[in-house]
């Protein structure tokens, strides 16, 4: 089943931030770029989570050990209710559940405070990339 809440809280942030309009099915999701990183955010219903988002952040990380990404996704400090995922792709991102905001600035928000989590992830992995 579609959720008619998710689909116009994302109409409704992108007209917020001024972007294209949009029509969301049940199985597409926004894909935005915030400052230099780009940006996932999708339903997770259709993980089994209702009323929640995932916000997915692409790291950027040309290459790293995994055990890097397992010992920061100990850190709760760094990773605050999130965690470094490797999907199908070699890329890995910052990925984080949230509850669903019932307005576009509190997903402008949560957005803007993923991103600044995943640029102190970004940081820290830099430190432990061997060029």
């Amino acid at each position: 089943m579609k959720n008619k809440k998710f689909a116009l809280l994302m109409m409704e942030f992108t007209h917020l931030v001024q972007g294209a309009s949009i029509s969301l099915d049940e199985h597409q999701a926004l894909l935005c770029r915030f400052g230099d990183l780009n940006c996932r955010i999708e339903d997770a219903a259709r993980v089994g989570l209702s009323n929640t988002i995932l916000i997915m952040v692409t790291l950027d990380i040309e290459c790293f050990p995994a055990e890097a990404a397992l010992r920061i996704n100990a850190d709760f400090a760094l990773t605050s209710g999130g965690y470094i995922a490797r999907f199908k792709t070699d890329d890995y991102f910052f990925v984080r559940a949230m509850p669903l905001p019932d307005h576009p600035q509190g997903l402008l928000k949560t957005l803007s405070d993923t991103v600044a989590i995943t640029t102190a992830l970004r940081q820290e992995l830099n430190l432990h990339v061997v060029n």
